[in-house]
């Protein structure tokens, strides 16, 4: 739930403040209490190194770099209709991770339920 959306409000996450991090660090903290036990005086950073939890932040930009490339493949992803804030994704993209801007291979599905056909169960002798 943490992460709904993350392709709209991830500019969000580039102009955070200290209390938008320490807010981002105490859910996370509060997760690596509820999986690694009740070990409390645990550092947070030794809790995410064990349980291999990447900081939130990188996290919300992958996830909003793979919805904005899925959206890309499907044809969704219309350059003017969103605000340039949100646009700034494929540039980091284009950036970050060069492959997400070659053309997809991605194959569009068709059905076909128009068949006719005829099945014949033979009687016992």
């Amino acid at each position: 739930m943490l992460f709904y959306a993350a392709v709209v409000w991830w500019p969000g996450v580039e102009l955070a403040t200290a209390r938008t991090v320490t807010m981002l660090e105490r859910t996370q903290r509060l997760a690596c209490l509820a999986s690694a036990g009740p070990i409390r005086t645990t550092p947070t950073a030794a809790k995410k190194i064990l349980l291999g939890l990447p900081p939130l932040d990188l996290y919300i930009k992958n996830v909003a770099m793979t919805s904005c490339y899925r959206l890309k493949t499907l044809g969704h992803w219309v350059q003017g209709s969103v605000p340039k804030r949100y646009m700034q994704i494929t540039t980091l993209m284009a950036r970050e991770a060069p492959t997400t801007m070659m053309k997809s291979d991605r194959i569009i599905s068709t059905y076909s339920c128009d068949h006719s056909f005829k099945v014949i169960i033979p009687k016992k002798a």
